[in-house]
């Protein structure tokens, strides 16, 4: 017996006016899958954090070192390099 079956014997119940069968719908979580979807999201973040630690040197800072101003302007990025 399908869903639609159920829903049309509980409609008939219905307006014979009876009391039609309750089904109760728990939702089942797979631990396992779960978990290991965390662990792969962890392991996704760490490697992303590796990538963004490696090109840190590379990039122009927002303040000079020496004057403390900012540096928006390209010829700033050029003189840094």
């Amino acid at each position: 017996m399908n869903e639609h079956d159920r829903h049309v014997r509980a409609r008939k119940e219905i307006l014979a006016g009876g009391i039609p069968e309750k089904r109760i719908m728990v939702a089942v979580e797979d631990k396992e899958f779960i978990e290991q979807r965390k662990q792969e999201k962890r392991e996704e973040q760490r490697k992303a954090l590796d990538r963004l630690e490696a090109t840190k040197d590379a990039r122009t800072p927002w303040f000079c070192p020496s004057c403390e101003k900012v540096m928006k302007k390209n010829l700033d990025d050029k003189m840094w390099r």
